[in-house]
């Protein structure tokens, strides 16, 4: 059993990871692995209803009607185009959020290739909240929109979020540490296609946006 001071050291350590300067990737990814955003305007924009990004729940289609992919991933999702890499960048953000505020539902290992140090910090607190008990009070990334951005080298995609007020939940059901609420936030995700579907290369952030 850890001490409440690890515990807390640790909680700190998340929320370090929660905050919109995680998608820098702890001093930006690699650049190597993917071009810098542009100013050019965006093509394929999709916007988001609700304030948070979900998985999608619908019905998955047989075996056999599936593209590539990971398992988990819509089938939507599957498939070398526009809406597919947008479709695929929604669902890794609505899992990030369910899998971080709901820690053993499920995981987002794989979703990123090993030049995305983004991914693996992710995937890093992810993991120390499901061994310390923990688990976030709010999603993470409230996707506003996701938009392939014109004129830029592959699949890169600009996606607006905000972030709610965040906290880490002990096992106890107590607060150990909160992380304001943000608005205005983006970042690019690079997408890489591959005979086993969508992953993501690198995802550098934007705009880091303001406290309300």
């Amino acid at each position: 059993m850890l001490s409440r001071s690890v515990r807390t050291t640790a909680a700190a350590a998340v929320l370090a990871v929660a905050s919109a300067g995680v998608l820098s990737g702890c001093g930006g990814d690699d650049a190597k692995a993917g071009g810098s955003p542009t100013a050019a305007s965006s093509l394929s924009t999709a916007s988001m209803a609700s304030s948070s990004a979900t998985p999608s729940t619908s019905s998955a289609p047989s075996s056999s009607a599936l593209g590539p992919g990971l398992p988990g991933v819509p089938a939507n999702a599957r498939a070398n185009t526009t809406d597919a890499a947008i479709a695929f960048t929604q669902h890794y953000f609505g899992l990030v959020n369910r899998v971080r505020m709901q820690p053993k539902s499920g995981s987002f290992d794989g979703y990123g290739l090993p030049s995305c140090k983004s991914c693996a910090a992710l995937n890093k607190s992810a993991h120390s909240l499901a061994e310390n008990g923990q688990r976030l009070s709010s999603p993470l990334f409230g996707l506003t929109a996701v938009s392939r951005i014109a004129g830029e080298t592959g699949m890169a995609l600009r996606v607006n979020y905000d972030q709610p007020k965040v906290s880490v939940i002990e096992a106890d059901g107590t607060s150990s540490r909160s992380e304001d609420a943000k608005a205005g936030a983006s970042a690019v995700v690079f997408l890489q296609w591959s005979p086993a579907g969508w992953r993501i290369s690198k995802i550098q952030t934007e705009n880091r946006g303001n406290t309300p």
